[in-house]
């Protein structure tokens, strides 16, 4: 994952088109304008995509950054998520671009500015990704894997960001953890629809054992899913 607090810049300012209060008074905006949404297949960026073609006016790009450690298992989960939630909102104007690329997981907030240049010539205007909060630091000591908790998610952030390479980011769940994103997930009965094709796990070859498209169970993505949610799928 990008540094993206380490590349901020001061926020922006776009006329809003509709906001929406969420869980926990979690707030949600929409422009009007072409939109971009950064998708892992995860649970955040899910929910992300859910919300942004519930309302969003305008085409709603999606990108998707092939992960060559994790056997591109992100891309077939991204895939059934946008998949899902096209059918969950009926909204027809979702497009959805892979980005190939060699070596390991890459920049995404660079290498997505650098596709949306080179596809329309210019920024998205607005850029959604689905970054949360750490889980707490006492939950968090009890995990005995490697940390991939990132630094930057332990303090309450800007959810506007300007990167000198991507453009304008709108991070909406910035502020909550996943125990946040679960209530959301059940507020909008989403449980035993979106979150079943999402996937967290972070298996690398080297851990030996593949588990396929189920989760692993032992990384730290995968204690994180389940401190949330307490449950895997």
């Amino acid at each position: 994952m990008s540094d993206l607090h380490d590349m901020a810049r001061p926020h922006w300012d776009l006329p809003i088109y509709k906001q929406e209060i969420l869980t926990n008074n979690v707030v949600f905006n929409y422009y009007d304008c072409d939109v971009c949404v950064s998708i892992s297949g995860g649970i955040d960026s899910a929910l992300l995509l859910y919300n942004v073609a519930l309302h969003s006016p305008r085409d709603i790009h999606v990108y998707t950054l092939a992960n060559n450690d994790l056997m591109l298992k992100n891309v077939t989960a991204a895939t059934a998520v946008v998949n899902k939630v096209r059918e969950l909102t009926n909204n027809p104007n979702i497009y959805h671009t892979v980005m190939h690329m060699e070596g390991s997981k890459p920049n995404g907030g660079e290498v997505i500015g650098h596709r949306m240049r080179k596809h329309f010539g210019k920024f998205m205007e607005v850029c959604y990704m689905g970054v949360t909060q750490n889980p707490p630091l006492d939950v968090m000591k009890n995990w005995d894997v490697a940390d991939w908790s990132h630094k930057y998610r332990d303090n309450l952030t800007k959810e506007f960001e300007v990167l000198p390479n991507v453009g304008n980011i709108y991070m909406p769940w910035t502020n909550v953890h996943k125990k946040y994103i679960a209530a959301i997930y059940r507020a909008q009965g989403l449980l035993d629809t979106l979150f079943p094709v999402t996937y967290s796990c972070e298996w690398y070859a080297k851990d030996g054992n593949d588990p396929g498209m189920d989760h692993c169970k032992n990384c730290w993505w995968c204690l994180e899913r389940y401190w949330g949610f307490n449950r895997y799928v």
